[in-house]
């Protein structure tokens, strides 16, 4: 996975880490981000992929202790079972 940088800001030490070799310069996807997305618009030209969207994902782990709900972002791709290779097209860099 890639993620891509809009523009400057701080960022937590733990997206820091796992984003420190990567070129954050334009559009690209984050897979999965549930409550704890490593970059988050609109700072960054991100777009969310999930097997569903967020009313789903919130009402599924509505009562998992370790997921805070209210910081699940609305998804931009909801793939419901299909391949992500079929919605890459619009992205320069994954």
């Amino acid at each position: 996975m890639r993620f891509f940088r809009k523009s400057p800001s701080a960022l937590e030490p733990r997206t820091k880490n796992i984003t420190s070799a990567l070129n954050l310069a334009g559009k690209g996807i984050e897979y999965g981000p549930l409550h704890a997305a490593l970059l988050r618009k609109p700072h960054y030209d991100v777009s969310y992929v999930d097997h569903a969207d967020r009313a789903s994902l919130m009402q599924h782990y509505a009562n998992d202790p370790n997921v805070d709900i209210s910081l699940i972002p609305e998804i931009d791709i909801v793939t419901g079972g299909k391949l992500i290779s079929e919605f890459l097209q619009t992205f320069e860099k994954i």
